[in-house]
């Protein structure tokens, strides 16, 4: 997903594409999410939202056995609709689902939006992130980031 984060995928017996654990090796954890984070579900229709409710688990990757943080999450996955999406890899038709979450894991609050794109037969072609992480007055990440397919 970035030089650092790492998501681990897989497609259920149901046929959705689901994320069950993140790793951010700058970071030194694997987030595990359960239920796993829906990623490209199966049989939504344009302007249907999906509701879902997370456990969340922080582990350390030197010692996965190491748990410091865990906390749920409450979120929205909703079948925004199809757009023409042009990017430094080309012009593709695309899909846009909107995943929103809030929720508290440790001592941190966060709240997200993020929007992906999908198009046929190649894949996530953009992404924009928009994440709000409060834990306590200590530390805050206030950030928007984008991602572009650059080549096929």
């Amino acid at each position: 997903m970035t030089p650092t984060l790492a998501g681990f995928m897989r497609e259920t017996d149901q046929g959705d594409i689901i994320m069950a654990a993140l790793t951010d090796s700058g970071e030194g954890v694997v987030v595990v999410t359960t239920p796993a984070n829906p990623f490209v579900p199966k049989g939504m229709q344009p302007g249907e939202t999906r509701t879902y409710t997370q456990q969340v688990a922080v582990n350390y990757l030197d010692d996965p056995s190491d748990q410091r943080y865990s906390g749920s999450i409450n979120g929205t996955y909703t079948y925004v609709g199809t757009y023409q999406v042009t990017v430094p890899a080309g012009t593709f038709p695309a899909v846009m689902f909107r995943v929103k979450c809030e929720g508290k894991v440790g001592p941190a609050h966060t709240q997200n939006t993020g929007y992906n794109f999908f198009a046929p037969g190649v894949g996530m072609v953009a992404m924009i992130l928009e994440e709000d992480v409060t834990a306590f007055w200590l530390f805050n990440i206030d950030s928007t980031t984008g991602k572009v397919l650059m080549s096929k």
